[in-house]
């Protein structure tokens, strides 16, 4: 089992076998994690050091890794011998379920502590530009970051994890986010989100609307709205929309993505609705954005 021993310079941890070939045997444990704040794996390396004073014979080192996401045996490198991979899947076999989840808590610590700290020029996000610069669609704030802390909002003994989508096209002007509603401890089953609440909320008027209820109440939801539109969350949108505006500026000059005109791929009227999905009148909006600054 995994311990997590607190000392005055640093957390260390220890894993002991309770049963098997390596019965009794203690280790001290070191981790390092992958360095790439968008990179999706769930690789974790794991450098087994034996505690001698729990033999006098000589127990060598152990290195492999493990993939916390599918918590299984990471094999995917192939360059461990034979020897680690042995060793490493007795160590897999015998973690516990509070195992894996102090490891993928210091995982995802150590994630959310680099994507904060890394300048947006050494981070190579993702964006879907197609999407973007075609029908102007919008793009989650977890969906180019995806270990960025989620902002989580209590009300009514309710909890609920914030899914943030905005607008990035650098010459859109507007200042909206659609905000999906997850309650937390709930399954949700499509990526869209379909069957979660959304409220638009435009972060530097703090004007509102409820986008859809799902099968939420209308007053609950109005009450979250309001609660939206303090300065707690409008600074936060703020600055998380001018992030992803920032990794897409980037984004487009790293692979030469040219812009495109919205009403290149369908007409719309000055007045009809922008299809950014901001809820404004397209000439209030999009309207002119066609060449980036």
């Amino acid at each position: 089992m995994l311990e997590k021993i607190k000392t005055a310079e640093r957390s260390k941890i220890h894993f002991t076998f309770p049963s098997g070939e390596h019965a009794g045997e203690r280790y001290g444990v070191e981790l390092g994690f992958c360095p790439n704040p968008v990179c999706r794996c769930g690789a974790v390396s794991i450098r087994a050091k034996p505690n001698q004073s729990t033999s006098d014979a000589f127990v060598p080192s152990f290195e492999f890794s493990v993939d916390v996401i599918k918590k299984e045996l990471d094999t995917s490198r192939g360059n461990a011998s034979k020897y680690n991979r042995n060793f490493g899947r007795a160590f897999v076999d015998h973690l516990k379920n509070e195992d894996w989840v102090l490891l993928i808590e210091l995982f995802y610590d150590y994630k959310r502590k680099i994507t904060d700290e890394v300048p947006d020029e050494e981070l190579d996000a993702q964006f879907p530009a197609d999407e973007i610069e075609y029908s102007s669609a919008m793009v989650g704030f977890n969906e180019i970051l995806p270990y960025a802390e989620g902002k989580t909002l209590h009300i009514e003994d309710r909890s609920f994890l914030l899914d943030e989508q905005y607008c990035v096209r650098p010459a859109c002007n507007c200042s909206d986010v659609a905000v999906s509603l997850l309650g937390l401890g709930e399954k949700h089953e499509t990526s869209h989100l379909t069957d979660c609440p959304v409220i638009f909320l435009d972060y530097k008027t703090a004007s509102w609307r409820i986008e859809r209820t799902a099968s939420e109440d209308t007053e609950l939801l109005k009450h979250i709205a309001k609660q939206l539109s303090t300065d707690e969350y409008t600074s936060l949108f703020e600055s998380h929309h001018e992030r992803l505006k920032s990794l897409y500026r980037l984004y487009k000059k790293r692979y030469d993505v040219n812009p495109t005109p919205v009403h290149a791929i369908r007409k719309v009227g000055r007045n009809d609705p922008c299809p950014c999905g901001s809820g404004k009148k397209y000439k209030k909006c999009c309207l002119g954005s066609s060449i980036d600054p």
